[in-house]
């Protein structure tokens, strides 16, 4: 993992993307025990200058160059470790990435998603490992349930999480 957060800043330093922020299950696992994941969800703001034509090809093309060629489902693998690119592209993601918190991996400097910021998004997708992690979140208590409930306020997801709660009481009994 250390080697791809060097890539990362690299490219930030080298001004590819204007800054980076970790979400997904990497992120996660600042908050939560471990769990199993096979990629690294790194999203960003592209430098002033892209256009209104969002397009990935200048930082996949030096990643080439720095020897990074090679497509590993939905990323671009970078050491062992898939890397998604995913532009910021809704407020939820926008305010998730202006609060992302200073943190290390492996020693390295990075940005990561807050504990109630990975939530809503996974609250938002609601895919099946989405409520998994959701899950985890509240049994482990690894989250600040005010701060929640204003993210989920400001976004109009209260009542996606009352039927959330509701279906973990009913699967509880």
């Amino acid at each position: 993992m250390k080697k791809t957060i060097q890539v990362l800043n690299r490219l930030r330093s080298r001004g590819l993307v204007q800054d980076y922020a970790i979400g997904g299950a990497i992120a996660a696992m600042r908050y939560l025990e471990p769990s199993v994941t096979d990629d690294l969800d790194v999203y960003i703001h592209l430098s002033p200058g892209s256009g209104s034509i969002v397009t990935l090809t200048p930082i996949y093309d030096h990643l080439k160059v720095l020897g990074y060629p090679e497509f590993k489902r939905e990323g671009i693998l970078i050491g062992k470790w898939p890397v998604q690119f995913l532009p910021v592209s809704s407020p939820l993601e926008e305010e998730a990435f202006q609060q992302a918190v200073e943190d290390k991996i492996e020693g390295e400097p990075v940005r990561v998603f807050r504990a109630e910021h990975l939530m809503t998004l996974c609250l938002n997708l609601g895919r099946q490992k989405d409520r998994a992690r959701l899950a985890q979140f509240l049994e482990e208590g690894a989250y600040d349930a005010k701060k929640l409930m204003e993210i989920l306020c400001c976004h109009g997801l209260q009542a996606k999480w009352k039927n959330f709660v509701l279906l973990m009481q009913k699967d509880a009994r």
